[in-house]
């Protein structure tokens, strides 16, 4: 017997949108006793090695030029950004927590750049600087 791309890819979509697959899908996350995310944490090494391996083989740039511009710009605009709102509603908690966790950062970059000169593209841009040195250094990335 022939694989038949076409059939395992219909195959695919319609045992994806079952709910006997999506039923097994939840009880499958249900069962996880050891964080997915503290796992991949504790293995940095390895994700480390694997993108490099990616990188220097040529790879991922094969990979990523491949994508023609209207491949990515075509799902963009009908999906994504349909689903805008939907994801700005489910990460509520999160911005909330970022805009707390940085509040007094983003003052302090409303106060300092409102304290500089602003009377050129250079004034501009140390403006600019500042507020990226600031969040920077925020994150514990300066």
């Amino acid at each position: 017997m022939a694989f038949d791309p076409a059939s395992a890819a219909q195959n695919y979509q319609t045992a994806m949108g079952s709910s006997v697959t999506r039923e097994k899908y939840k009880k499958g996350v249900a069962a996880v006793t050891v964080s997915p995310m503290a796992k991949a944490a504790d293995n940095d090494q390895k994700y480390l090695e694997n993108v490099r391996k990616s990188v220097d083989s040529g790879r991922r740039g094969n990979k990523m030029r491949a994508m023609p511009i209207d491949a990515w710009r075509g799902p963009a605009l009908a999906k994504g950004a349909d689903r805008l709102q939907s994801g700005a509603t489910a990460s509520q908690g999160k911005v909330a927590k970022h805009f707390q966790d940085y509040a007094s950062t983003y003052e302090q970059i409303i106060n300092e750049t409102a304290a500089m000169p602003n009377n050129s593209i250079d004034d501009g841009l140390a403006r600019v600087r500042k507020s990226i040195e600031l969040l920077k250094a925020k994150a514990g990335k300066l």
